[in-house]
């Protein structure tokens, strides 16, 4: 896990490296969650309402989603950290509810999803 120190130098120091310019994101729709600052003025951005410790909430993001005309990216990025247990809203252990249960909602394309091998991407699901 390391320390909090630790922590604060990757978060100053660490840089993400740029995507190659063969790579292109027009047209792509994406979900991004746990994000909560950044984000480029040139994308068009919605913001939906997600509570991880609530599985109505989680059901609700999930339904929303399968509206969606296509899917091309997820990035489960949300995550808690406490010192002592901590139950969630539902009664379950907090760390594990937000940072493996929501996730599950996911974990199958939503039925309008472009995921077929003719897109050229590929899917991958990695747990940190």
């Amino acid at each position: 896990m390391g320390t909090f120190a630790g922590f604060f130098y990757r978060q100053l120091t660490i840089k993400p490296k740029p995507l190659p310019q063969n790579v292109r994101l027009d047209g792509k729709t994406a979900i991004i969650t746990g994000a909560n600052a950044g984000g480029n003025p040139a994308i068009e951005v919605q913001i939906w309402e997600l509570e991880h410790e609530s599985f109505a909430s989680i059901d609700a993001f999930g339904k929303r989603a399968d509206t969606l005309d296509g899917l091309d990216i997820v990035i489960l990025n949300a995550g808690v950290k406490y010192l002592d247990y901590v139950e969630s809203k539902t009664g379950h252990e907090a760390h594990v509810q937000v940072k493996s249960w929501d996730g599950t909602c996911f974990c199958t394309p939503p039925k309008s999803s472009k995921l077929d091998g003719e897109s050229g991407w590929s899917t991958s699901l990695v747990d940190n």
